[in-house]
Formats: C-alpha cells, sequence, structure tokens
C-alpha cells in the first residue's frame, strides 16, 4: 500500500542483457480522470555503490593508516593499516585511547607550545593539540613520532581532517 500517495526503496533490477543493477524506486499514486495509476520511476544507482565501494577499499588499505575519534579524542575506527603500522588491534585502542596516548608525549608537548605561540592562544598538550587546527577549518599537516605497541617508535606524516554530522558534531580522522 502507498501510504501518503508514494513508496521508496532500493531494490535490483535485471537489464535486457541480463545484467542486474541497484536501483532507487519511487511508487507514486496518480489520478487521472478518476482513475488511479500507480507511476514508477527508477534510477540506476551503481555508479552511487561504486563510489561507496571505493571509498571502503581505500579507507581499508593496509598500506594507509586510518584512525577517527569521537568529539572527545576517543579512537572510534582503527583501520587494518593502523593496526599493521603500530601493532594494536583495533579492539584495543577503540573506546579506549586517543592518538595522542599512541603519540610521542615531548613531540605533542612541543606541538602544543608551538601552536600556542603561533595561533596567540593556550593550546593544551594531548589531543587538542594534535587537532587544534583541523576543528577550526584550517588545513592541517605535520609529523610526529608514533610509538607502537612493543614500544618501537616510527616517524609519520599526519593529515588531520575534521569531519562534521548534520548536527554539527565533529569527529577526527587522522
Amino acid at each position: 500500500m502507498l501510504a501518503d500517495g508514494f513508496l521508496f526503496f532500493e531494490w535490483e533490477y535485471r537489464r535486457v542483457n541480463g545484467e542486474t543493477f541497484p536501483a532507487d524506486v519511487l511508487l507514486t499514486r496518480i489520478e487521472v480522470r478518476g482513475a488511479w495509476w500507480i507511476q514508477a520511476t527508477i534510477r540506476d544507482i551503481s555508479a552511487r555503490n561504486t563510489s561507496k565501494a571505493l571509498q571502503n577499499a581505500i579507507f581499508n588499505s593496509a598500506n594507509f593508516s586510518s584512525i577517527a575519534t569521537d568529539a572527545k579524542g576517543v579512537i572510534q575506527i582503527f583501520n587494518v593499516g593502523a593496526e599493521r603500522m603500530l601493532g594494536y588491534t583495533s579492539a584495543d585502542v577503540i573506546n579506549k585511547i586517543t592518538p595522542a596516548d599512541i603519540s610521542d608525549p615531548q613531540e605533542v608537548i612541543a606541538r602544543a607550545k608551538e601552536l600556542s605561540a603561533e595561533l596567540s592562544t593556550p593550546i593544551t598538550p594531548g589531543f587538542e593539540a594534535l587537532i587544534f587546527k583541523a576543528s577550526r577549518g584550517i588545513e592541517d599537516i605535520y609529523e610526529l613520532t608514533y610509538i607502537r605497541k612493543d614500544g618501537s617508535r616510527f616517524p609519520a606524516v599526519v593529515s588531520v581532517t575534521a569531519l562534521r554530522d548534520a548536527q554539527n558534531t565533529s569527529s577526527v580522522i587522522c
């Protein structure tokens, strides 16, 4: 039954050549000269799904570390690349630590001092020092030493991006 005169859903369709494709379907109830008809509008969403697959492939690459946090800085996403590079499993870090906890503490303190001087505002060492610029829409790429689970260290180029949801709540990808 069409509630409010329309129904919207995803469906898989088959082309004349037999190939299937995902589609958005909009069924609309219309009245023509006293008779009710159903009009179907079908939109091929293959490109949207391909784009999602590409984004997932990039994000889940074992060659790049992707770490995302909530607004408080607590790690929420820790991809396969981060696991491989740092030696932690996602279960070790998700909802437990911030990226500052796996960074050289002296470098984090130095970064807070440098940013405080550069931006003429006090910046607290820790997670705030790592995301301060990005959280204000300023491009932020810097070098930092990460500390692996086994205690060994390696230099990393960190690119920080602030993401905002519809409620303007911020999260960060490092």
